[in-house]
């Protein structure tokens, strides 16, 4: 059995894309008029509709539709290494995955980010 494939890392530090994407997320939302806080999921697409001749609307729009696209366990993964970092608690795919697994699913989640929100 090889050692690391059931070793305990610590937790991943913020990713620099993740943290300029929280960032315009939080921004967007607050030009539009809502918390900062509010989840993804949480997300009106009416009101986004509504706004979109607004760039804020349009960026998170396209946001949105990258999450949907995503199966329920990336959601969770992009939520919590991108979008709420910091706020949940690190070790909470364990009882899902391993720490190797994790660690491919949560690149990949990040690689086609990059490629598409920005």
């Amino acid at each position: 059995m090889d050692s690391t494939e059931n070793s305990i890392s610590l937790p991943f530090k913020e990713d620099p894309i993740c943290s300029k994407i929280k960032m315009k997320v939080r921004q967007a939302l607050l030009a539009l008029g809502n918390s900062p806080d509010l989840h993804i999921y949480e997300w009106n697409d009416t009101f986004l509709n509504e706004r979109s001749f607004r760039p804020e609307a349009r960026y998170l729009q396209r946001a949105k539709r990258f999450y949907e696209r995503l199966d329920p366990f990336q959601k969770r993964v992009l939520i919590s290494e991108c979008l709420e970092f910091g706020r949940v608690y690190p070790f909470w795919y364990y009882g899902w995955v391993s720490e190797p697994a994790y660690r491919k699913e949560r690149k990949a989640v990040l690689k086609a980010l990059k490629a598409e929100i920005k």
